[in-house]
């Protein structure tokens, strides 16, 4: 619970909501905590070109495809604190759980926090896993409705994870 309350603050407002819209500011900075709890848990951390984090535990079978567990860290305007961060960081617990007590495992585990899954700022939703399940292309995000703040616009999206995967 600690974990979970750490990120629920982030974008907190005055009547227990919390805004994160996707690459705001408090987005980021849940995100950056997620990254620190990763490394904490020992997990091989790769971020795609869209921002979505993974954090991988290794297996007894490399070859094995991963199994992937979690969900979303972004948020509506006003939105629920558990909505989203539960499967992140559920996920991620039950991984350090597997992890500190030697259980072995045949196929990899990954947490997974897909980014933009939130419909608040670019006009669609799921965006993140739209695109690791193949429904989207990157090149689509042009079409997305611009945002206004300069940074989160689709076309900016490339440098601000640029140097993280």
């Amino acid at each position: 619970m600690r974990d979970l309350n750490a990120i629920g603050r982030i974008g907190i407002g005055d009547r227990g909501s919390v805004t994160r819209l996707v690459f705001s500011i408090k987005e980021l900075r849940s995100r950056q905590l997620l990254l620190h709890l990763m490394r904490q848990a020992g997990l091989k951390i790769h971020i795609d070109g869209i921002g979505n984090i993974f954090g991988r535990l290794e297996s007894s079978d490399r070859k094995e495809p991963a199994v992937l567990a979690g969900s979303h860290l972004d948020t509506v305007i006003h939105g629920g604190k558990y909505d989203g961060p539960v499967g992140v960081i559920g996920a991620l617990e039950a991984i350090r759980t597997i992890s500190e007590n030697g259980i072995s495992v045949r196929a990899p585990l990954e947490v997974v926090c897909f980014v933009g899954e939130e419909s608040s700022r670019f006009g669609f939703s799921t965006l993140g896993s739209s695109l690791v399940a193949g429904e989207v292309d990157l090149k689509d995000l042009t079409h997305a409705a611009k945002s206004p703040a300069p940074s989160a616009r689709p076309e900016n999206l490339e440098g601000l994870f640029g140097a993280a995967y």
